[in-house]
């Protein structure tokens, strides 16, 4: 048997509850917001047939009997999408266009909603086709087809009891929803309605941890917060390689000494460089076997490196001019150096500090 939570249900009059429902759309009309909200909630909403306009976002999915329940589900309808948004809830008589086929656009909601709210009323159980025979024992009664989709899908159900409709027998069930007798169910009367949809709203809202009128549940805000956290840490990363990466900061690397070995058609002798840049500039001086040379017009843009040297060698009484042009990578200067004399290719080396 179905455990019930003790609430009392007066049935609403059917030109009551046309008026209420009339009210509630005017209402709507009136406040911008609230369509600004649908409208939000639209863009995310599951797109089927006919031009691919949006229907309903993984969330609420109204089950009624109509000629049991109508006026009574159409008020529920009114009252969750108050809360939740109308995106969030799938009602057919609201949520299907005209023209547009029943059993399809049924089906694709009922596989994308997240919890079934079952309406049940004093004729659910026994309701009768035009042969006499109960609708819910039909394999294609659509009330029938709705439980059993959500209990095959693992797809909470919320029976809802209205106009002193008691909870339904299991052995009175069909064998694909007998399951329903053990669900806990809710019963809204008339005189406390606000109250008592109040009460299943909260249990809503535990099934699907939503904040209203978002659709957004918080292991997508979690996910979501990862995601961020990645991204930062991402930039992070990439900033402190292109730091360290001498081909996009020469000027923080290139500091420091380097030691080359240059070979003549002769000889090879070895040169030091000791280098210091100071905001694009290059300073510092060259050790040659014949004296200490001081840097002259040294730049470095990129990882494109120049300057020159004067000095004045050993037991010589002119300066000599060196020029050096090269490029900057990680641990070496690849330069060419041009003297009066030549011109050399050669590698230095940074030194370890």
């Amino acid at each position: 048997m179905v455990s019930t939570t003790t609430i009392r249900f007066v049935s609403l009059p059917l030109r009551r509850e046309k008026s209420y429902r009339l009210l509630q759309r005017r209402r709507a009309r009136r406040n911008p917001r609230r369509t600004l909200a649908h409208a939000a909630s639209a863009c995310q909403t599951a797109r089927v047939a006919n031009g691919g306009q949006p229907y309903f976002v993984s969330g609420i999915f109204l089950s009624y009997r109509r000629n049991d329940s109508a006026g009574h589900a159409g008020r529920l309808y009114d009252r969750l999408i108050e809360h939740f948004g109308h995106a969030l809830v799938f009602m057919d008589v609201d949520t299907i266009r005209a023209g547009e086929d029943f059993t399809r656009v049924l089906s694709t909601s009922m596989s994308e909603c997240e919890v079934v709210v079952a309406v049940i009323g004093p004729q659910w159980l026994n309701a009768q086709d035009g042969h006499g025979a109960r609708r819910l024992l039909a394999a294609d009664d659509y009330v029938r087809l709705e439980v059993a989709t959500a209990i095959a899908r693992g797809i909470p159900v919320v029976p809802v009891l209205v106009e002193g409709a008691p909870p339904p027998p299991r052995g009175a069930l069909p064998d694909v929803i007998a399951p329903l007798a053990n669900f806990q169910a809710l019963t809204i009367s008339d005189d406390r309605f606000h109250a008592e949809t109040s009460d299943l709203i909260a249990r809503l809202e535990q099934i699907l941890k939503r904040t209203p009128d978002t659709g957004v549940s918080p292991r997508w805000k979690w996910l979501a917060g990862i995601a961020a956290i990645l991204v930062v840490a991402a930039l992070l990363w990439f900033a402190w390689m292109q730091r360290g990466n001498p081909h996009n900061d020469p000027v923080a690397t290139i500091d420091g000494r380097w030691n080359a070995e240059v070979t003549d058609r002769e000889h090879t002798f070895r040169i030091v460089l000791d280098l210091q840049s100071s905001g694009g500039h290059v300073l510092g001086t060259v050790t040659y076997p014949t004296g200490i040379g001081a840097i002259r017009d040294g730049t470095v843009q990129g990882d494109h490196v120049s300057f020159s040297t004067v000095h004045t060698p050993q037991f010589e009484d002119q300066e000599a001019v060196t020029r050096f042009e090269g490029e900057l990578q990680a641990q070496t200067l690849n330069l060419v150096m041009q003297t009066s004399q030549a011109v050399r290719k050669f590698q230095a080396v940074k030194q370890a500090p």
